[in-house]
């Protein structure tokens, strides 16, 4: 085979499939407008589709929103303090460590009792109508240096002192000033 001037084979397939010039695309004129348009529906196809899938998803999560909003209503009502309703349990609990306190210390230190006998007895004028009450436990405590004659009384607390005169009486005592002090705190 010899050429004659024209292409056979490949080649010729080859050169037809070459562009002989680019034709005018008929959209072309309208292509910055088209651009504009397409964007516009891309945006606003994006915002519906945001919007409707966040609806969804607020139905399909509106059970557990509630849930979680009772358990957070009833954990901060579980930790809320009502300072009115503590009171007594603090007052208690406060009573109850300083009488314990108060009772380790008078049976370390007898002469707590001492200085409640004098302290009771410094304020009344002493002579030979008074008597001083303890309980039996606090009698040894008061010594033998108690002005007056002292009395066991079983119905007095351990740290009370009654002093009794003919027409009256003075009671004081640990228990007492402990009163009086967790008074101030109720």
């Amino acid at each position: 085979m010899y050429s004659t001037g024209q292409s056979t084979g490949l080649g010729t397939f080859y050169a037809a499939m070459q562009p002989i010039g680019r034709a005018a695309e008929p959209w072309a004129d309208n292509a910055p407008e088209a651009a504009a348009d397409a964007a516009a529906a891309v945006a606003a196809a994006y915002t519906e589709g945001l919007a409707a899938g966040e609806a969804a998803a607020a139905r399909a999560l509106a059970g557990e929103r509630e849930l979680l909003h009772g358990l957070h209503a009833a954990v901060t009502a579980a930790l809320t303090i009502d300072a009115a309703t503590l009171q007594p349990a603090f007052v208690a609990l406060v009573t109850a460590l300083a009488e314990a306190v108060v009772m380790a210390e008078l049976a370390l230190s007898p002469a707590i009792v001492a200085r409640l006998v004098e302290d009771a007895l410094g304020s009344l004028v002493v002579d030979a109508t008074l008597s001083v009450r303890l309980h039996p436990d606090d009698v040894a405590a008061a010594g033998d240096s108690c002005p007056v004659p002292v009395v066991a009384a079983p119905e007095l607390a351990r740290g009370s002192i009654a002093v009794v005169g003919p027409d009256f009486v003075v009671l004081d005592g640990l228990a007492a000033r402990l009163a009086a002090t967790i008074a101030t705190l109720a």
